[in-house]
């Protein structure tokens, strides 16, 4: 027999010191929030004006945490485990829903009853002073060769957690990765949808952490997949690292930063 839970959907939004971005993705919830969603926000003891943002709408979320954390995945999980939610999607501090995001959610969680349901997502890159943004479609069937779906834009069953574990905390920024893969692997089922709700910036510590995030990976693909893929990726992945972070440098150098920064501008429109 299915479970009873008090919502239809939890949203867990962690933060540390993000007093410029943060009131932007608790608006992007509350102007949209039904009594059908409950919304959780820890802070991990900011020492900005995070606090104080936050303090702002304390009557407007369910349950905000302010105290030191163990890192990123430790944060989640006390988010994870205090929602009573059938669904949990992750809304990372900087992150934000489009209007109706809430409602396009509910339609899609309505018409399917997956395990894991995700969809697409727009990317926001900072290019100098200016930001750009692009759509992005993300595909499970490749979790065995990248991070390939996004946790902003991905909603799963609260008795996923119960039955699998929560996030490893041995990760410092690959412990997504690791979760879905061992969902993936186990045969849980996903599900896709061709909708776009969530505006998600690639400026977090994942995307300027690359070289851990690499180590992380190649741990997690020993794990799950073995030493052989392992040892393949970390290859592949280390000569494309190698090879991007050295054609910057060599554009850059010869023809400037600004210059390099309006051809991504324009790749991203021409996308």
């Amino acid at each position: 027999m299915e479970k009873e839970y008090k919502y239809d959907l939890s949203i867990v939004t962690i933060v540390y010191n993000g007093d410029k971005f943060i009131e932007q993705t608790v608006n992007s919830v509350l102007s949209q929030k039904k009594s059908t969603i409950q919304y959780i926000v820890i802070d991990g003891g900011s020492i900005d004006k995070t606090k104080t943002i936050l303090n702002k709408y304390r009557d407007e979320i369910d349950i905000l945490i302010c105290e030191p954390d163990d890192g990123i995945y430790n944060a989640i999980n006390k988010g994870i485990t205090s929602a009573e939610g059938k669904y949990i999607t992750l809304l990372h501090c900087g992150d934000y829903y489009d209007d109706n995001a809430l409602e396009n959610i509910f339609t899609a969680a309505k018409l399917y009853n997956s395990s894991i349901l995700y969809s697409d997502i727009y990317r926001i890159e900072d290019v100098g002073s200016l930001y750009v943004k692009k759509r992005v479609t993300p595909d499970h069937k490749l979790l065995t060769k990248r991070m390939s779906i996004f946790h902003p834009s991905t909603l799963v069953l609260n008795q996923i957690y119960k039955l699998h574990g929560l996030y490893s905390e041995d990760y410092k920024l690959a412990s997504d990765y690791d979760f879905f893969l061992k969902l993936y692997i186990n045969g849980v089922d996903f599900k896709y949808l061709p909708i776009c709700y969530v505006n998600f910036r690639t400026d977090g510590i994942s995307s300027k952490s690359k070289h851990l995030s690499l180590q992380e990976n190649f741990k997690i693909r020993q794990k799950r997949l073995g030493i052989i893929k392992a040892a393949v990726y970390y290859f592949n992945a280390s000569l494309i690292l190698k090879f991007y972070e050295l054609r910057k440098k060599i554009f850059i150098l010869s023809f400037g930063e600004k210059y390099y920064n309006r051809l991504k501008i324009r790749s991203y429109q021409n996308e």
